[in-house]
Order: structure tokens, then C-alpha cells, then sequence
């Protein structure tokens, strides 16, 4: 199966709690088992100079948020047997925390409709995608 983690953080590229000790673990131990597994999450500005250099640009589009046309771009490496892929927004995601913004909302909203605008630039289609901490769910229609 071809299975697709959205999540707000994963270790050892950005940690703030158990969330990231998840998503950082059960994606290298599902593809250890044989499946596919990828995962997508905010490009921040704690993510260091050392995972940065070993990414893979795939290109950008933009994404509609209210009355804001924001650049989103795709970044991507390989690590443990997975592919995690980053979304760049420097203004949203190059802060000096990862929650705790006064508009986390809108942040998360933007990342929410960045995931969906970029699973055409992915090198391949999950079969299943599951969200973690995330408030947004999608179906075919999306993409």
C-alpha cells in the first residue's frame, strides 16, 4: 500500500512533543514492512542547514487562502526508507516556534490547502493519506 502522513511536525527534522516521536517512527516501520510510505510537512525555519542540503527541489505553485495568493514550494528527501517531502512558505512556516502563533489557524488552513494543491507534483498517488493534528480531509475531487 502507498500510504501518505500530513502532519504538523516528525523527528528528527522538527520536534516540539510526542507527535513528532510518532510521525518520525511509524513511517520508517511501515516501510520497513514491505509498504510505501511518504510524508508532508511544514518547511520551518528549525528544520537545519544539514536536512536542508540533502533536499530535492520538485518546483512550486500557489495557493488561494482568502484574499492571499502565497507561494508554496516542494522540497523533498530520503531518509529511513521514507520520502518526506516539505512545503515552504516563508511566511507562514519561518517563525521562531512552531505553534503558538497568533495565526496558527490561518497557518494551518494554508498548509491544509498546500498538501492537496501539491499531490500532483508527488512522484507518485497514495493509496491512503492520513492527517495528524490536522482539520482537513479530502477525497478524488480534490486533485
Amino acid at each position: 500500500m502507498d500510504i501518505l502522513y500530513v502532519t504538523s511536525e516528525a523527528a528528527p527534522f522538527c520536534k516540539t512533543g510526542g507527535l513528532a516521536d510518532v510521525l518520525g517512527s511509524l513511517p520508517p516501520a511501515v516501510a520497513a514492512g514491505g509498504d510505501r510510505a511518504a510524508v508532508i510537512l511544514p518547511l520551518y525555519g528549525q528544520v537545519s542547514d544539514a536536512w536542508r542540503e540533502k533536499m530535492r527541489w520538485h518546483g512550486y505553485t500557489y495557493v488561494d487562502l482568502a484574499w492571499r495568493h502565497e507561494y508554496c514550494g516542494l522540497f523533498s528527501l530520503e531518509y529511513l526508507g521514507v520520502v518526506w517531502y516539505f512545503l515552504d512558505n516563508e511566511r507562514y512556516f519561518r517563525r521562531g516556534a512552531l505553534y503558538g502563533q497568533m495565526d496558527d489557524g490561518e497557518r494551518f488552513a494554508f498548509f491544509s490547502k498546500a498538501v492537496v494543491s501539491v499531490l500532483p507534483m508527488l512522484e507518485w498517488r497514495p493509496e491512503f493519506t492520513t492527517f495528524r493534528n490536522l482539520a482537513y480531509n479530502y477525497d478524488e475531487e480534490d486533485y
